[in-house]
């Protein structure tokens, strides 16, 4: 009963979506020093998402999962969603994604010896 009624008002209200809650959720892990949970967090927003949600938002969150991947130690994991990510970049116009995209390069610089990082920090230099 409880349920029905809340679904009812959320539909009067708007809703907050299942994906919106895992993103925040990857927030609060982030800012709480949980990065492992953070990571998660995000992967589930990832699988959450909604087709019909901004290209923009899912190039930025594609771009920060890459970042905290690599702060956690899996340069290829963050290389393979950089590499995904910047597939889109050129498509989009956003100062966030920018800068994101900028700090790719200074993050990558010491792990040139590793081909995934190099390739990535090329693409980044290339533009």
């Amino acid at each position: 009963m409880a349920v029905e009624k809340a679904e009812s008002r959320s539909k009067e209200f708007g809703s907050y979506n299942s994906s919106t809650l895992a993103y925040h959720a990857d927030q609060v892990r982030f800012e709480l020093g949980d990065m492992s949970g953070s990571v998660n967090s995000l992967q589930e927003h990832f699988r959450l998402r909604d087709s019909s949600d901004s290209r923009r938002s899912e190039i930025r969150f594609s771009l920060m999962l890459a970042e905290r991947q690599f702060a956690m130690g899996h340069l290829e994991a963050a290389c393979q969603t950089w590499g995904k990510a910047l597939e889109e970049v050129p498509t989009i116009h956003s100062g966030r994604v920018d800068a994101q995209v900028a700090k790719i390069t200074s993050l990558l610089r010491p792990h040139q010896a590793n081909a995934a990082a190099r390739e990535i920090y090329d693409r980044c230099r290339a533009g």
